[in-house]
């Protein structure tokens, strides 16, 4: 997938939040949508507005769907991701763990105070 689709959506999702519409949208109801495959599903119909996700096809949704479904299962992800209730940060954290992951870039440890 190339790193401009996910800091495109990074972008998309950082200026929804900004909007404060979706800020009930939580942590764990993201997390269990990833854990059952459907979360574009579940963002195309819970905030269609959120972001542009027809700039996706069906196998980046797919690697998408499965690298989060892998940070999802880190142990230490709250941490380090410095997220902690409202679900589209996580998905903002996400974005940018992936473009870490590409790029090559290795963050050993982020303080979060």
């Amino acid at each position: 997938m190339k790193v401009f689709k996910l800091a495109s959506l990074g972008l998309d999702f950082n200026n929804a939040l900004d909007s404060g519409k979706w800020d009930n949208i939580t942590v764990a109801e993201l997390k269990e949508q990833i854990k059952n495959g459907t979360i574009f599903d579940y963002l195309r119909e819970t905030c269609p507005d959120a972001a542009d996700l027809s700039v996706l096809t069906p196998a980046d949704k797919q690697e998408l769907g499965n690298e989060w479904l892998h940070f999802t299962n880190v142990e230490d992800e709250f941490p380090k991701l410095c997220v902690n209730s409202k679900g589209l940060y996580l998905l903002v954290a996400y974005l940018f763990e992936g473009l870490h992951h590409r790029i090559g870039i290795n963050i050993q440890q982020i303080s979060c105070t």
